[in-house]
């Protein structure tokens, strides 16, 4: 499931659920306390005996303004967290819920671009199923300023580099992709088939790599213009036939 991200020096608010052994619950006396806290154990913010919205008795909006929210000079990100405590029932419960602060990503690639690469459909790739955001952030911490300026661009560089995150997310999930993909699948009157029997995994997984491999060389993409070089699983659709109701 993806990170929750929040953007450094931006206004940001949470919602946060009560909740406790798995049920939604009203605080005892309607009020509750929270802290913001890094990673490290500091303290950012902190407020006591808060009173839970009427219109909302069973969640709670955290506000988190531009000062609580700055990111140290020279860090990628910082792993954060929202404390809440209240009482219910007579016991304390403590939920924790974490965050992720980031400077603005400058990336476009999705998890629609994935699920492009190989083929294959929400029902077998969801948008929550994959962090685009976490596979950003480690390429920029691996590749460096080069890679983010690409990713600034208004030339094909922008397209190399979002390609490339697309591409390191897509083989970061290649092993599980076998569970994943299904040899048929219903949407409507039409029949999508996959003849999954003559899929070259290995070749599949080495294009990619190569493919990555180029762009990462050259990320400026000024030297020569760069093929894609990928191979999708083979899709065929089959539609009844309109008169007979057979599938042809």
């Amino acid at each position: 499931m993806n990170n929750t991200y929040l953007i450094s020096n931006e206004d940001s608010q949470i919602a946060v659920n009560l909740i406790c052994n798995g049920d939604f619950v009203v605080p005892d006396d309607s009020l509750y306390s929270y802290k913001i806290m890094k990673n490290s154990g500091e303290v950012v913010y902190s407020e006591d005996a808060l009173e839970v919205p009427e219109d909302h008795k069973d969640w709670v909006s955290i506000p988190i303004s531009a000062d609580q929210n700055i990111l140290p000079e020279g860090v990628l990100f910082e792993d954060r967290y929202i404390v809440i405590l209240f009482t219910y029932k007579g016991n304390t419960v403590r939920l924790k819920t974490p965050y992720r602060l980031i400077e603005e990503p400058y990336f476009t690639a999705s998890v629609k671009d994935v699920r492009n690469i190989f083929g294959i459909n929400d029902g077998e790739l969801s948008d929550d199923e994959l962090d685009m955001t976490e596979v950003y952030l480690t390429m920029y911490g691996n590749l460096g300023e080069e890679f983010a300026e690409a990713l600034k661009s208004g030339n094909k560089s922008n397209f190399r580099a979002n390609r490339a995150i697309a591409i390191q997310a897509a083989l970061n999930i290649f092993n599980s992709l076998r569970l994943r993909v299904a040899e048929s699948e219903k949407s409507g009157t039409n029949t999508f088939l996959r003849n999954l029997k003559i899929v070259d995994w290995d070749a599949l997984k080495n294009d990619l790599e190569e493919e990555l491999s180029g762009i990462l060389e050259d990320i400026t993409g000024e030297s020569e213009l760069y093929v894609d070089n990928y191979t999708p699983f083979a899709l065929g659709a089959r539609a009844p036939d309109a008169v007979t109701g057979e599938e042809s």
